[in-house]
């Protein structure tokens, strides 16, 4: 076999089974069961996959996460959308994720079902799962393997990256994959958007505390990311809170962030007076 033709096995070898149907998956929260849908975009855009979970699992669909940048879709049913762009290094990525897990939380309660999807689920997909799953309990390894057993996913999930091919070493996307998987790493659940987790609509525009990261993941997402942590550890040690702070907000003139005074807990003077 010529060495074109070996790399080409490979390759498929790697990226088979990539148009396969929904896989469901079953969730325990603390509130409850949680049904989370793995799809294709063919499929979320199909009133067919809505039709059959309700007939086989009876289960409405209240949420929908695109694993990937905002672009157009149209989803046949009345879900909330979550924009959760897994290979963005900076705020959207982060809040995407906690806003996410808070709907999951909520479905979860109500007995609904959640859907995850990229173009394939294959690569970007797995990886939305794998954080929530993460935030459930799961370990890392314990995630994957628990998807890996009900769906074909990209080999690089599981294998070493020292053991893959050059055809995916050398791939336009290996370094995105790579760096959202050690992020999934060390993923926690932030004490401060726990804290909040209960008026979620209030804080999801806060989750960073400036528009400061959306500037710089234009030019510098690991500056981005540094961003992200530094303001959330310092909004936490001053004892910092949102209050009704958003984006709408900020561009009528509101203010950013209203400082807690940590004696007295008031907004409404200068701190030093205490």
């Amino acid at each position: 076999m010529s060495l074109t033709l070996a790399a080409n096995a490979e390759r498929r070898q790697w990226h088979a089974n990539r148009s396969q149907p929904a896989s469901i998956f079953d969730i325990t929260l603390l509130e409850g069961p949680l049904t989370v849908v793995l799809a294709t975009i063919e499929e979320v855009e199909s009133r067919e996959l809505y039709i059959r979970l309700e007939q086989e699992y009876d289960k409405e669909v209240w949420h929908i996460a695109g694993a990937t940048r905002k672009g157009t879709v149209t989803y046949p049913v009345n879900a909330e959308i979550h924009e959760f762009p897994v290979y963005h290094k900076g705020r959207k990525r982060q809040k995407g994720l906690l806003t996410f897990w808070t709907a999951c939380k909520e479905t979860a309660a109500a007995g609904g079902a959640v859907v995850i999807h990229c173009n394939n689920t294959f690569h970007r997909g797995p990886l939305a799962l794998i954080g929530i799953m993460i935030f459930a309990g799961y370990d890392k390894d314990e995630a994957i393997s628990e998807i890996v057993a009900h769906r074909h996913i990209y080999p690089g999930h599981y294998v070493p990256y020292e053991e893959w091919p050059p055809s995916e070493t050398k791939s336009k996307h290996a370094e995105d994959f790579l760096e959202c998987h050690m992020w999934l790493q060390t993923l926690t659940v932030p004490s401060w958007w726990a804290a909040a987790d209960d008026a979620v609509t209030a804080v999801a525009d806060a989750v960073v505390p400036a528009d400061i990261a959306d500037a710089a993941d234009a030019t510098d997402a690991n500056a981005a990311d540094a961003n992200v942590a530094n303001a959330a550890d310092a909004a936490v040690a001053a004892n910092a809170a949102p209050a009704g702070a958003n984006d709408a907000n900020m561009r009528d003139g509101g203010d950013w962030w209203r400082w807690r005074c940590s004696s007295c807990d008031r907004v409404d003077q200068n701190l030093r007076q205490c």
